[in-house]
């Protein structure tokens, strides 16, 4: 867009990533299945309800909640998606298949710029007879957080995945010259679907044109 004046608005959705192939009411019949309006497949891309899954106490400890999360992000790194479906419980494996997981996982990893490489950091919590596991993984370029909620029986009953996060602090091109332009903060829309942006304005006041980037 060099030579050119225009305003620009850069539009961010906060996108949940889910890996569930049908969603919608099956979804949100499932216990710890949860989305947002970014990367998914099928649905309207408003947020579904979620059911809580059966008052009880987990079977698992926190180490061994711990060590099979890790181990799913391991299978599914290595591209053993059937391994995965086949630890899920019945209204998981319901909902998604190991070439459907295969297509999220790819999708993911070109999002997050790189391919997984492995857990930073994790932490487990006990809720409602489930281990729910958030992990932070390292795809190269990115950190994606993941959670993986287990049942009482081991299997898995969430599958979840946040937007990417840069390791590279961003920097503005050698062609950008800030002192021409203003930015300031806008909300489009409303609540639920408000969205949070940046204006940017030249500091010349002249007719210009305008872009609007939306980013998901």
């Amino acid at each position: 867009m060099r030579g050119r004046r225009v305003i620009g608005v850069v539009l961010s959705c906060a996108a949940l990533w889910i890996l569930v192939a049908a969603l919608g009411t099956r979804a949100a019949e499932a216990g710890w299945v949860g989305r947002g309006g970014g990367l998914q497949h099928g649905g309207s891309g408003a947020p579904a309800a979620t059911t809580p899954p059966a008052q009880g106490k987990a079977a698992q400890t926190k180490q061994e909640a711990d060590a099979q999360a890790r181990k799913v992000l391991e299978e599914m790194g290595a591209g053993k998606f059937g391994q995965v479906v086949g630890q899920m419980n019945g209204r998981m494996a319901s909902l998604i298949n190991a070439g459907k997981l295969s297509q999220v996982w790819e999708q993911i990893q070109g999002m997050a710029g790189g391919k997984y490489a492995g857990v930073v950091s994790s932490q487990v919590s006990e809720s409602q007879g489930h281990q729910v596991v958030k992990l932070s993984c390292d795809f190269g370029q990115s950190l994606v957080p993941a959670t993986v909620a287990l049942d009482g029986e081991g299997r898995i009953a969430g599958l979840f995945f946040g937007q990417p996060k840069s390791k590279v602090a961003w920097a503005p091109a050698e062609y950008v010259h800030r002192e021409k332009f203003e930015e300031q903060a806008v909300k489009v829309g409303k609540a639920p679907y408000e969205l949070a942006g940046t204006l940017t304005l030249p500091k010349e006041k002249s007719p210009v044109e305008a872009v609007v980037l939306v980013k998901c």
